[in-house]
């Protein structure tokens, strides 16, 4: 049953400007907990009016499948988020809920069905117009008559365009927002976010990179592209003596549990994961074979020759980590996001164990003041 919603005024103003866009695609970008779902929602109703029309909803991740749907009931709208190609539309259903992968996999009855409909793309940023996400979402919904895509962040590390994202050079460039929402702005209301701090710690950073060169750095110092990622990854490295130090001048245990939420993947790395319900003796097994693998001398003596340092993380350990990170608490985990927006919430079932990385930078060994500045 439809309830009364209260709309915050950015809310509002987005619905006027989607009702009189002048382009099938409308990009509303706005901050983490703005209320982008609630918009939405309230977009769909205004643009269906009663009418009978194809509605698919395509998410990240499948949690967000059932969120969304819960979100829809309230709006008076059924959202089905266990549809699957074979089986069709129920017929009281307005529509259903997909996600990036199931939408690339299903791109062809998706089309017949998104066909003249409405089309909302959650945290649109998802979909790379290179990869098969991107090229399945597009085929997917090309034929759409409204395309809704919401986003925090419309843009991609690798600048790899978006579907359905104009740029202010056509394929690049800037993502073009036809309403946009920020942190500012929120900040200013009042009531929609909680101003954050981010005081600096610089450091002095040195590493080894893939051909056995040593190179260091602070974060002040310009950097080729290149190093970026290996001059963060030394600083998160948990035996250095940049990260301890943070988290010492973290004020509240809140604070510290946000350090710790952010610099997470850097302990998970790259993980071998199996499907659901695997029995307990193959994990086991797998396990077992793991860490076999990681104390082989044929194995270790071919990575000292890569110049790789093996540094494993047991299965037991990740299980343990992964735990301790679902305990956080929504704020926690907004403020995570805030600090890192491309830092997207992630499910991982059965966890085996933590390989190392080829691409991690081997550490240098003593070599971890970290200056403060």
């Amino acid at each position: 049953m439809a309830t009364t919603v209260t709309l915050r005024r950015w809310q509002r103003d987005a619905l006027i400007a989607f009702a009189d866009r002048p382009h099938p695609d409308f990009l509303a970008v706005a901050c983490p907990g703005a209320g982008k779902t609630t918009f939405a929602l309230s977009a769909i109703r205004a643009e269906l009016g009663g009418r009978p029309k194809p509605l698919v909803i395509c998410v990240p991740t499948a949690h967000l499948k059932q969120q969304w749907a819960e979100a829809a009931s309230r709006f008076g709208l059924h959202l089905d988020p266990e549809w699957q190609p074979q089986d069709g539309i129920a017929s009281d259903m307005h529509g259903i809920i997909v996600t990036y992968a199931q939408a690339a996999s299903a791109r062809h009855h998706l089309r017949s069905f998104a066909e003249m409909g409405l089309v909302v793309l959650d945290e649109v940023h998802h979909a790379a117009a290179d990869r098969s996400w991107g090229d399945g979402v597009y085929h997917a919904f090309e034929t759409a008559d409204v395309r809704l895509l919401l986003s925090g962040t419309p843009f991609r590390s690798d600048d790899n365009p978006i579907p359905f994202v104009r740029y202010t050079f056509g394929d690049h460039g800037e993502a073009v927002a036809d309403f946009e929402y920020g942190y500012g702005d929120a900040l200013v209301e009042g009531g929609v976010v909680r101003p954050v701090y981010f005081p600096r710690f610089d450091g002095h950073m040195e590493w080894m990179d893939a051909n056995g060169s040593i190179k260091e750095a602070t974060f002040s110092d310009e950097l080729d592209r290149s190093d970026w990622s290996a001059r963060l990854r030394t600083a998160l490295d948990a035996d250095g003596g940049w990260l301890p130090t943070v988290l010492e001048k973290a004020k509240t245990p809140e604070d510290k549990d946000v350090v710790k939420l952010i610099v997470s993947r850097q302990t998970v790395a790259r993980p071998f994961a199996a499907p659901p319900g695997i029995p307990d003796d193959r994990k086991i097994a797998l396990r077992k074979a793991f860490d076999d693998t990681m104390k082989d001398p044929e194995f270790l003596a071919e990575a000292k020759t890569l110049s790789l340092e093996v540094e494993p993380v047991s299965g037991a350990e990740v299980d343990r980590l992964i735990a301790e990170l679902y305990r956080s608490s929504p704020d926690v985990v907004a403020r995570a996001s805030l600090a890192m927006p491309s830092m997207q919430a992630s499910c991982i079932s059965s966890l085996i164990s933590v390989a190392p990385t080829s691409s991690a930078p081997r550490k240098i060994k003593g070599k971890h003041n970290t200056l403060l500045t």
